[in-house]
């Protein structure tokens, strides 16, 4: 697959979003 750049960068926008989201909800947990 061929991404231009502005496709790169939403991409990992969406990815990093989501990655910090789920550590939130872990660490979250883990607090109780």
């Amino acid at each position: 697959m061929h991404f231009t750049q502005q496709q790169l960068q939403r991409l990992m926008l969406h990815y990093a979003g989501k990655i910090a989201k789920d550590r939130k909800e872990q660490k979250i947990k883990l607090n109780y």
